[in-house]
C-alpha cells in the first residue's frame, strides 16, 4: 500500500540501486507499520533537477499511503531524509518530501479495489 517515489539529479549505478531499494523498502515498511511486502518503491535517479537554482545533489520525495497520520509527518518526514542522507548521500537541506494520505476507494491491488 504504501508508494514511496524519489526523484534525484544523484546518478546511482545498479547495485547502489538495489541497495536503496531494499533499505528504502524496510524504511517505509519500519515507519508506516505496514508489511514490507506490500511497500513500493521507485528511484528515479539522473533527472535534471535544480534547487533554489543550483545544481547540486537535490531530491524531491514523495511517500504515499493509506493511514498516514497528521503527528507522524515529523517523524516520517525524518526517516526518509535520514535514509537518503545515509544511501545517497543527499545533504536534508536539499531534499523536499511530500507525503498523501488517501482514502481506501483510491487504492487498489490485485485487481481489486481496496475500499
Amino acid at each position: 500500500m504504501p508508494y514511496l517515489l524519489v526523484q534525484t539529479n544523484a546518478h546511482e549505478d545498479v547495485i547502489k540501486q538495489e541497495i536503496f531499494l531494499k533499505d528504502a523498502t524496510k524504511t517505509v515498511a519500519d515507519i508506516t507499520g505496514k508489511p514490507a511486502e506490500k511497500v513500493m518503491v521507485a528511484l528515479q535517479s539522473g533527472v535534471p533537477m535544480a534547487f533554489g537554482g543550483q545544481e547540486e545533489t537535490c531530491a524531491f520525495v514523495h511517500l504515499k499511503s493509506l493511514g498516514l497520520p497528521e503527528s507522524e509527518n515529523q517523524r516520517y518526514v525524518k526517516a526518509l531524509c535520514d535514509l537518503l542522507e545515509n544511501t545517497l548521500h543527499i545533504h536534508p537541506g536539499r531534499i523536499f518530501v511530500q507525503l498523501s494520505d488517501h482514502p481506501r476507494h483510491l487504492w487498489g491491488c490485485d485487481g481489486k479495489a481496496f475500499g
